[in-house]
């Protein structure tokens, strides 16, 4: 029987998956061309993406620097980045509009 510490970490692991696949495909690369960016073999890379492979923190920074991301991008939840992303967006619009609304009176 698992543990909440244990499914907590697999749960980790399947989001680090998705999140590299999703950054890469986002970054317009394919598995052999991040590959070559992280000096690995296409292999090991599918693998990564099919949460076959364990990540130490240095790979894991390593293929953020490869995908061009912060390393949060591919550890946290996808859905509250954006999520998150879309409220400070909102936050910025309204600011804007307060501050343009101050200096047109």
């Amino acid at each position: 029987m698992e543990t909440e510490m244990e499914k907590s970490a697999v749960n980790l692991r399947e989001r680090v998956a998705t999140n590299i696949k999703r950054c890469r495909q986002r970054a317009g690369f394919t598995q052999i061309s991040l590959a070559r960016r992280l000096g690995v073999s296409q292999r090991y890379v599918a693998m990564l993406e099919q949460n076959a492979r364990n990540l130490s923190i240095e790979s894991l920074a390593k293929i953020a620097v490869s995908l061009e991301v912060d390393i949060s991008e591919l550890v946290c939840d996808a859905r509250r980045i954006e999520d998150d992303t879309r409220i400070a967006a909102k936050l910025g619009i309204e600011l804007l509009q307060k501050h343009l609304k101050a200096h047109d009176s």
